[in-house]
Parts: C-alpha cells; structure tokens; sequence
C-alpha cells in the first residue's frame, strides 16, 4: 500500500521496503522479488546490486518467474556498472612518475 500510497497512506519508498522485508522473510515469494527489485533501482534503500540478486534468488527458489527476469537485468545493470567504473579509472589522471 505503502508502495503506490493506497488506502489513503503516504507513497513511501522506505515504508513499502519495511513491509516487503517482512513478508520477504517470512517466505513470500512475490514480497522477495519486489524487494529484489527496490534493492535493484534503489527505491527505499541505497541501490545495492548483491542484495537484490539475494532476494531475487530466493524467489527464484520458491518458483517466481519474474524474478529470474530481475536476475538478468540486474547482473546486466551490474556489468555496466563495472564497465562505466573501468571507463572512468582510465580517464582519471595517473600520478606522474616524476614526482
């Protein structure tokens, strides 16, 4: 509810994290999922790609299709994250040998 700010709540990011995370870990596959994804696009949470291939696994486990979707995208956002990390360490100036 919290998500969409349903029901005459708030939309909060935060606050739907805290409810997934307890339905996540009481096993719901659907709450891991979207947990995996919030994790993914840092909604909620600071964007942390381990977490949300964590959570999305454990879906994944339990037999939820759309997290083997968020499985992929997420090690494709993660690889280009790595990718733009390594453009930018060969732009940075190296220390000069002659000092």
């Amino acid at each position: 509810m919290y998500e969409h700010g349903r029901g005459g709540l708030p939309q909060s990011d935060a606050l739907a994290v805290e409810w997934f995370r307890k339905a996540a870990d009481q096993g719901v596959a659907q709450a891991q999922c979207t947990l995996g994804v919030m994790y993914a696009k840092g909604m909620g949470v600071p964007r942390r790609f381990p977490e949300a291939l964590r959570w999305l696994r454990k879906a994944v486990a339990q037999g939820n299709e759309n997290a083997a979707f968020g499985i992929q995208h997420v090690q494709q956002m993660q690889r280009q994250q790595q990718l733009q990390a390594a453009g930018a360490a060969e732009l940075s100036p190296s220390p000069s040998p002659l000092t």
